[in-house]
């Protein structure tokens, strides 16, 4: 009897809907989609430094001049990527305990590999000693303990060729790639003091504070004493080596002096001369006493009232008292004092003091938009944010209240071109506005947010997929100024059954990028009762495709922005295996960094019911639709039915590659050693038998490689028909039930 050919094209992603497609797939691992249309082996990964001397930071190393790279270091808590330079000079940094004797900051500058150590160090502050904002009692290092439990990871924020790190435990840090400093200030400088001085007199009028010493009573006649009083108030604030300025000291008190009359003789030559008093003479200064500041500040700036004293002397201690205008700045960190010859007309413009403030306590947060630094802290609903270009001051009136509402803290910030998307667990807000005009925020959606920080990442072309409670969003209409309008639509609706077995207890700690180079979107997350991510869900959204990839052991993860792209990956294991440390993800690689954990790629089909599960099937062959890679067994294996316990087996030692016309395949020779050829479609035919089996009303096929390279375009199956399976009407089938 001959057999009908029922074919499988093209191949499509995972649907675990009770009746897929036939192009759906149950089960995708361990590939990727091919452009060409194909399912195709996906890559491994590897350490990005496999193999290189202890970094000279680290104490007595193990036996041996080469260990692993990361060897001894805990798991990777955090990675980063910036760039200097129109990306001249790029910079990758993770954050790790070695030997249990703090967390602290590690680079990689691709620049100088190998010029120290394995090519990596430790980061370290201006004086080249670790950190020192960080305390830890239990040994002499200087680094924080490792956070316990599930939690956001250290955000950063690149920023004009440095980059800033915040936890929501310690100081904030920012780095330039030299040195690390804790970034903006925490604390107002001690206010200042001074004193009426005759230093610094000079026989020019216009030098010099308060009024002239030319003057006259009120009647005309004789000195005005009180006219020649003069009253100021200080403040000061200090300013790093970035330009960024700390909160206003308190206002000094009212620093008084008098300005002697022109009468008074002139004490070198006793003559009463006008000319002679008038050169002489001078108003006087004040000397102002100013603060030092800590390691970081390299600079402060002095603030001042007008004169404060009214015209009988006394002091005018309201609006006057209050306004306070630039007078200088002291463009060091050492000196204690200046002499202020300042007058009225020639200081500055005139400064609010809520322009400034300290950076926030706690914040877990980070990112820019519209030139503007936005943070949240740890379990906070409310939003500060900088002043324009100063990421380091937020003024004080700069906040954005999202209120106390069922949705939870926010827990995650994503800049578009048109808004800051802010999430909480289960609403969404989108910050618009400017600067200028002030910035605001307006509510999306209270049904549905995001689980973490790092769990959402921008789909080129579609929008800004993330996790939610109840599996993935895609969030449309605030990426583009399109004029389309903004909304959530789900977007794992093929896999949520899946999904489910995310562990919601350690799910903030979920990580989503997006991998350019093969046009997925990744989600690392903790199944299956782990409290550490485990699983990769990819979708592939050329496609629109689910697929899936096991023992990834993302922690953290970045993708250079680079025309590299690459994906690199902190692991969150430990050991000896060489799947702890820091890998980057490709094509090349041989396995998942340990030949005990293999790359295994496999495409099982959706269960196809060839029309009607009503309709009897008798399938005698498979036709794999695939591209030949020379020797390599192929595994076919197939269930009836859903009946997974009854799955059968068939391997094929297929020679993949077309024996009337053999070419070398490009890359197996040397250049000029035979004819180069492209890998090319092939077909393989494998035989089945289901006599044994019931009535085939729906059929699963599965194509796996048990060595590495495969890809799979299609399937053709043989099938024959077989009688009807008999259908009894409901009432009938009733009638047996009845007493």
């Amino acid at each position: 009897m001959n057999a009908n050919l029922y074919s499988i094209y093209p191949l499509r992603g995972m649907d675990h809907r009770w009746r897929p497609p036939d192009v759906g797939a149950r089960r995708i691992r361990d590939m990727r989609y091919d452009r060409r249309d194909g399912w195709k082996d996906a890559g491994g990964f590897s350490q990005i430094i496999p193999v290189a001397p202890i970094p000279l930071v680290m104490k007595t190393p193990p036996v041996g001049s080469t260990i692993s790279s990361f060897y001894h270091f805990s798991e990777i808590e955090s990675i980063h990527w910036f760039s200097q330079h129109a990306g001249r000079r790029q910079w990758l940094i993770w954050e790790a305990e070695w030997q249990n004797e703090g967390m602290t900051f590690w680079y990689f500058n691709g620049s100088t590999a190998g010029a120290f150590g394995g090519g990596f160090t430790e980061i370290r502050d201006a004086t080249g000693n670790r950190l020192p904002w960080y305390t830890n009692s239990t040994s002499a290092y200087q680094g924080r303990r490792k956070h316990a439990g599930p939690r956001p990871r250290t955000q950063s924020l690149a920023w004009n060729g440095t980059i800033y790190f915040v936890n929501g435990s310690d100081p904030p840090i920012v780095f330039d790639g030299i040195k690390a400093e804790r970034a903006g200030f925490d604390v107002s400088p001690s206010p200042p003091s001074g004193q009426e001085t005759d230093h610094g007199r000079s026989s020019i009028h216009s030098v010099g504070l308060g009024a002239s010493a030319i003057n006259i009573s009120a009647d005309g006649t004789g000195d005005a004493a009180p006219l020649r009083k003069f009253g100021y108030r200080y403040r000061v604030s200090f300013v790093n080596e970035r330009g960024q300025e700390s909160p206003l000291s308190a206002p000094s008190g009212v620093i008084q002096g008098t300005n002697p009359p022109i009468e008074e003789a002139d004490e070198l030559t006793g003559s009463t001369d006008t000319w002679n008093n008038e050169k002489r003479r001078g108003k006087k200064f004040i000397h102002v006493t100013i603060p030092r500041g800590g390691e970081t500040v390299v600079g402060r700036r002095i603030y001042r009232t007008k004169n404060v004293l009214g015209a009988f002397g006394a002091a005018n201690l309201t609006q006057a008292a209050e306004n306070f205008f630039f007078l200088t700045e002291i463009r060091d960190n050492l000196s204690t004092s200046w002499e202020d010859g300042i007058p009225d007309g020639f200081l500055g413009g005139l400064v609010d003091e809520l322009d400034f403030g300290p950076w926030p306590q706690r914040a877990n947060l980070i990112a820019a938009f519209k030139n503007t630094v936005f943070l949240c802290g740890t379990a906070g609903t409310d939003i500060r944010y900088s002043a324009p270009l100063m990421p380091e001051v937020f003024p004080v009136d700069n906040v954005i209240s999202l209120g106390q509402d069922s949705a939870g803290e926010i827990t995650g910030m994503y800049t578009t071109k048109n808004a800051l998307v802010v999430f909480k667990r289960s609403a969404i807000y989108l910050v618009k506005g400017d600067p200028s005009s002030g910035f605001y925020a307006q509510p999306l959606t209270r049904d549905t947010g995001c689980l973490g920080p790092e769990a959402m990442a921008e789909i080129p072309g579609l929008g800004l997929a993330f996790l939610g409670d109840n599996g993935v969003y895609l969030l449309r209409g605030a990426l583009e100024n399109t004029g389309t309008h903004t909304g959530v639509e789900h977007l794992s609706t093929p896999i949520d059954d899946e999904l489910q077995r995310v562990n919601m207890s350690a799910a903030v700690q979920s990580v989503a990028l997006t991998y350019k180079k093969d046009r997925e979107w990744w989600l690392s997350v903790p199944v299956d009762g782990s409290d550490k991510n485990n699983m990769v869900f990819v979708f592939h959204y050329d496609v629109g495709s689910w697929s899936y990839r096991e023992n990834f052991p993302i922690g953290c993860a970045i993708t250079t922005s680079d025309h590299r792209g690459h994906l690199i990956f902190g692991s969150n294991r430990v050991g000896t295996d060489g799947r702890g440390g820091v890998h980057v993800y490709h094509h090349g690689a041989q396995n998942k960094a340990n030949a005990s954990y293999p790359i295994e790629p496999l495409y099982e089909t959706a269960d196809l019911n060839f029309g009607s599960v009503f309709k009897a099937i008798s399938p005698k062959y498979f036709m794999v639709n695939a591209i030949g890679y020379g020797n390599n067994d192929i595994q076919v294996n197939y269930t009836v039915n859903r009946d997974i316990a009854t799955a059968r087996t068939t391997t094929k030692d297929a020679d993949q590659q077309n024996p009337e016309n053999r070419f070398d395949v490009y890359g197996t020779v040397t250049w000029g050693g035979g004819t180069w050829a492209e890998h090319r479609p092939i077909v393989l035919r494998f035989d089945v038998t289901t006599i044994d089996q019931p009535a085939v009303r729906e059929l699963r096929i599965s194509v796996e490689s048990a060595g590495r390279r495969i890809q799979v375009m299609g399937m053709d199956i043989g099938i024959v028909a077989s009688a009807p399976i008999a259908r009894i009407p409901i009432n009938e089938a009733l009638l047996g039930t009845r007493g």
